[in-house]
């Protein structure tokens, strides 16, 4: 209620009525939310400037919907479910059936780590289960790992909060980063007893479709991402270049790690606070690398696929990717514009010969073994102005055509035919003489 008098002792300005029955409801409402917030709950304004207490990096987006961040996580852990069987980490199986609710947004995933102790200790397995769902934060955050109650007295005290691993640790976690990441790192821990340390632990996680990198040395930091995950672009330890994609023009982050080339671009949704892996290749996996400086850059990896972007910093995109294949141990060679067209002329030239072979092989003539012979003297000479090894297979194949016994037999008749001719016709001596004698 509105005080009417002031209190003992105390004076006061006067003021107009309106503004006591101002300040009065202000007191009113004051109290009213006083008496109606449940004892420790700080107020909402507090909450608002005390900010999200998790690390920035396992945050969702701001701005994401509650639909939103579901739909996120449904098609996110159906793709990571169906491919966990194949890419489960060495020494860990899979101990029972999943738990996936995809309307509850609740999925839980039994596994079994095997640890071989020190000295002739029997090896055991540790139970546990993986909590992903979406109530907590995953792939914002990481998933809970739980430790079974038969399994406990397994792990050392220090990995554990209660039956609860503290692995992965929120500080490293990413949304690059998925199951099978946080699997490693669990097996990783209890293997070792000991926590993961920031300078010489990294998560690994094959990228889809692509062969197991080479391991890198002990304590590099190993950040494998996989296509079709979000990521941020300052959480990625690499080279980056702005690019356009050659055709449609749109913009590009190209990323090169020390095991990958990575397609970043900025998520549909997210916006460009975090970016979609639109790809993720292994660098052993790249076959051919080509630029035009300042113009673009083409890709090309095993498998046929091809990637090529325009940008002004192709020569740097080429030494940014020589420097790290040489640091996995992989030699490539450098080739100039004159020796690509020779080797693809050169190809070009065997792709006619084997179009001939049909030909030839249903009529054979002296003609197409001309041809033959013309083409694999030019094939030759194309790769050995490239410097191709290949040039000695079409020497070899050139060999193994004339020694076939149709081309022998038809070389042969056509070796006796022009014998025959020869000594049919007069020579000019004998026409000579012959007038002479007329004459």
């Amino acid at each position: 209620p509105r005080p009417t008098h002031p209190p003992r002792g105390a004076s006061r300005a006067p003021s107009t009525a309106r503004g006591s029955r101002d300040r009065g409801r202000r007191a009113g409402s004051r109290a009213r939310g006083r008496a109606g917030r449940p004892v420790g709950d700080a107020p909402r304004a507090s909450c608002r400037r005390l900010g999200d207490p998790r690390p920035p990096a396992c945050r969702a987006a701001p701005g994401m919907s509650s639909s939103q961040q579901r739909e996120i996580w449904r098609n996110r852990v159906q793709r990571e479910l169906e491919a966990l069987p194949n890419r489960l980490p060495e020494g860990v199986r899979l101990a029972g059936g999943t738990q996936l609710n995809l309307e509850g947004c609740t999925c839980v995933i039994a596994v079994a780590v095997a640890c071989q102790p020190a000295g002739e200790a029997p090896a055991y397995e540790v139970d546990l289960r993986v909590d992903c769902g979406h109530d907590t934060n995953y792939p914002f955050s990481p998933p809970a790992i739980g430790v079974e109650p038969g399994s406990l007295e397994l792990v050392p005290p220090v990995l554990l909060r209660g039956a609860s691993l503290l692995v992965p640790p929120a500080s490293m976690w990413t949304p690059a980063f998925g199951i099978q990441s946080a699997l490693s790192a669990a097996a990783e821990a209890l293997r070792t007893g000991r926590l993961p340390d920031p300078a010489t632990s990294g998560f690994v996680a094959s990228p889809s479709g692509e062969a197991p990198a080479r391991t890198p040395p002990r304590g590099a930091v190993v950040e494998l991402v996989e296509a079709g995950g979000v990521v941020a672009l300052s959480s990625v330890n690499g080279d980056v270049f702005r690019c356009q994609e050659a055709g449609s023009h749109r913009a590009v982050h190209l990323v090169v790690t020390a095991l990958q080339v990575l397609d970043l671009r900025a998520h549909i949704i997210l916006g460009t606070s975090s970016m979609q892996v639109a790809d993720a290749r292994n660098l052993q996996g790249l076959e051919k690398l080509k630029f035009k400086r300042n113009v673009s850059v083409t890709l090309q990896f095993r498998g046929g696929s091809t990637r090529k972007y325009l940008t002004e910093q192709s020569k740097a995109i080429v030494e940014a990717i020589s420097r790290r294949m040489r640091g996995l141990g992989i030699a490539g060679t450098a080739q100039s514009v004159r020796q690509v067209r020779n080797i693809q002329t050169a190809e070009g030239i065997l792709e006619r010969i084997r179009y001939l072979e049909s030909e030839f092989t249903s009529a054979p003539s002296h003609r197409l073994v001309e041809e033959f012979m013309d083409l694999f003297r030019q094939a030759t000479e194309k790769f050995g102005e490239a410097g191709d090894a290949r040039y000695q297979e079409v020497v070899e194949n050139c060999q193994a055509f004339l020694r076939r016994e149709e081309v022998a037999a038809l070389l042969e008749r056509t070796r006796t035919a022009a014998a025959a001719a020869g000594a049919a016709a007069p020579s000019p001596d004998a026409e000579a003489g012959g007038a002479a004698a007329a004459a």
